[in-house]
């Protein structure tokens, strides 16, 4: 389980991290603290980058547990024709695929070749290249 009892999730910083985790904006929590928006994101983005990487896997599984106990009300009403509904299971499984790592951005490698053109085709692309400064 993470580990509750640690530095980085005491004080004010806790505080924070724990209204950010009930899902209270980034602003709301800045009002509370009486603090900018800015240093709300910083404060979660070093509580985020202190989470031991043993901790982030069972955090990842906890929230996917939590947006499967939410995905079958949301469906039914979704089905039904409950727009809300509809919002909300598109963004649950927008959540999901980035806990899962689906819309990671993936490497895709190019290359080009040159295909042999025709002589006279050869010719007028050497000519045209020479002139554009041997491109």
């Amino acid at each position: 389980m993470p580990q509750a009892e640690n530095e980085r999730l005491t004080g004010r910083n806790g505080q924070i991290w724990q209204s950010y985790l009930l899902g209270h904006t980034q602003e709301s929590i800045a009002a509370v603290h009486g603090i900018s928006q800015q240093r709300v994101a910083q404060i979660i983005k070093e509580v985020r980058n202190s989470i031991p990487d043993e901790d982030v896997a069972e955090l990842r599984r906890v929230d996917l547990e939590r947006l499967d106990t939410m995905t079958p009300t949301n469906l039914e009403l979704a089905r039904a024709g409950d727009k809300d509904a509809v919002k909300s299971v598109l963004a649950i499984m927008t959540r999901r695929a980035a806990l899962l790592g689906m819309d990671a951005p993936k490497q895709v490698e190019a290359s080009i070749q040159r295909t042999v053109l025709d002589p006279d085709v050869e010719a007028l692309v050497s000519t045209y290249e020479a002139e554009q400064g041997g491109a």
